[in-house]
């Protein structure tokens, strides 16, 4: 498929089974302008045995539990689905690390697109911020 442009965000949900700011779960979400499906990204699971995961068609705005949608705009390159999520699958998933979670994930993703030239500082800067903003709105554990 030719590369296209691709809107950006991070999506922050309420947590469950208490919206505590630990319990907020992260993820990326990508429309393509060429009209591919959209995809949601990120790392689902239990402690220490996430796993990777691209949702089709998936409109967060949808979702019951949605928290926050950090909007980053485009991507600084065009690029096609399959070349993203193949760039997404090789950011690392550290279950061997008892603290790591999908909010980790998400900022390793960003930091990877930024690496890689496709998202601005700014974007990233963007995405950081609001995404622990929305973590932040949650309550703290008691």
């Amino acid at each position: 498929m030719a590369a296209t442009t691709v809107q950006a965000s991070v999506v922050i949900e309420k947590g469950i089974p208490l919206d505590y700011q630990k319990y907020r779960h992260t993820s990326l979400y990508f429309e393509f302008a060429n009209l591919e499906p959209s995809a949601t990204i990120q790392v689902i699971g239990p402690k220490k045995q996430y796993i990777f995961e691209c949702k089709d068609d998936h409109d967060p705005t949808q979702n019951r539990s949605l928290a926050k949608i950090v909007a980053l705009g485009s991507l600084a390159v065009e690029t096609n689905r399959a070349r993203l999520i193949q760039i997404l699958q090789t950011v690392p998933i550290r279950n061997r690390d008892w603290d790591f979670d999908c909010q980790q994930w998400v900022e390793a993703a960003l930091s990877r697109l930024k690496e890689l030239g496709m998202l601005t500082s700014e974007a990233y800067t963007k995405g950081l911020d609001g995404m622990v903003d929305a973590i932040s709105e949650a309550q703290d554990e008691e």
